[in-house]
């Protein structure tokens, strides 16, 4: 017969408690629609976006008031909705066949660097209006798959 301490027990139990959490957030974000639980209500689920399109890769904005994810409604752009649900922004303009994708806020939130180019490229953009700031030359490697991230200074 097997035994497990009581330590042991708790960091399984911790363990499994942590996966589910993750799980039920992964259920929440891979399907059609992004959700969000109320913090005034944590048992209730709030449906972010709806609609026949697949929304994927959200990132919430740095104050938590804004959610940053990827659509197919029109090619494949990075849209931005209040995190209380509402009328979601389309912030890229990407044709078909150069989807936007992997959003990433800039730690102040005023930028979005997200890839493109079938991800061999990594651009930047307004939070706000989606004009382009910058993006990688043309001579700069990128392997596809690749995320952008930020540093914490914003650079």
């Amino acid at each position: 017969m097997n035994t497990i301490g009581i330590g042991a027990k708790k960091k399984i139990m911790k363990t499994v408690r942590i996966s589910s959490v993750f799980l039920l957030l992964l259920l929440c974000v891979v399907g059609t629609t992004l959700g969000n639980f109320s913090q005034e209500n944590p048992e209730a689920f709030v449906q972010i976006t709806s609609g026949p399109a697949v929304d994927y890769f959200p990132t919430w904005s740095p104050d938590g008031a804004s959610i940053a994810f990827g659509s197919n409604r029109q090619a494949d752009n990075i849209w931005v909705v209040p995190a209380v649900g509402g009328d979601p922004r389309q912030i890229t303009h990407a044709p078909v066949g150069d989807p936007a994708r992997h959003p990433r806020w800039s730690p102040d939130g005023l930028f979005i660097a997200h890839d493109a180019e079938s991800g061999t490229r990594v651009r930047i953009v307004s939070a706000e209006d989606g004009s382009l700031i910058a993006e990688t030359p043309d001579f700069v490697p990128i392997s596809r798959g690749g995320y952008p991230c930020w540093s914490p200074d914003g650079s």
